[in-house]
């Protein structure tokens, strides 16, 4: 039966259209997927940029969801596919679950802050450099003011966010600060690293003064 459904996948993958997709997800949502071949998230995900009404399904599903294989998988197709909206509802379900600010979360801000184009003649070669983020930066830093749950890990993005922007460039018109109408001033002082998932570095944050 396994088997049957490691067919099923690809076979929809061939497939490739919006109902395909969403069955998809269904199979992972009800434990079917993946099976002993393991997941091509890569791949659909690709898929899934395609058809906007499966990446909001997605989007819905993942959060609700119960720690586990289905929560897991549908997690690396959103790393696949990350973006400002994707960040966020990660930084949200984190803080729900109490999970610290892993390397899945950094590998989610990474894909959204930085961006490739080619290189040069070479196939293979590519250039990267920052994209504009001055929305998630301010939702951020508005979750950072508001001591909520979600503070801890909005933080740890908007540090990872400069990090990013040191080792591939700021824009010229991208502000220090992530958000200057509300008030406060940067974040200034190191901070003891935040918890994380076993497996996973410690990562160094920031905090700001309130």
């Amino acid at each position: 039966r396994i088997l049957q459904y490691d067919r099923w996948l690809f076979s929809l993958l061939k497939v490739g259209t919006e109902a395909a997709a969403s069955l998809i997800v269904d199979f992972i949502c009800d434990g079917k997927l993946p099976a002993r071949n393991g997941f091509p998230e890569r791949q659909f995900g690709d898929l899934v940029k395609r058809f906007r009404p499966v990446r909001s399904k997605i989007l819905q599903v993942y959060p609700t969801l119960n720690p586990g294989i289905p929560r897991a998988t549908l997690e690396s197709i959103l790393l696949e596919i990350a973006d400002e909206e994707i960040v966020l509802v990660l930084v949200r379900s984190f803080a729900r679950w109490k999970r610290g600010f892993t390397g899945n979360l950094a590998y989610a801000v990474r894909q959204t802050a930085v961006g490739r184009r080619p290189g040069g003649e070479r196939s293979d070669s590519y250039q990267e450099s920052s994209l504009e983020l001055t929305d998630l930066r301010k939702e951020l830093f508005s979750m950072v003011v508001s001591k909520s749950s979600e503070s801890e890990l909005a933080l740890a993005c908007l540090a990872e966010i400069e990090e990013l922007r040191d080792e591939y460039g700021r824009l010229t018109d991208d502000p220090r600060h992530p958000n200057v109408e509300i008030g406060h001033p940067v974040p200034l002082e190191p901070a003891k690293p935040i918890a994380h998932e076993a497996g996973q570095p410690s990562r160094v944050t920031v905090r700001i003064q309130l």
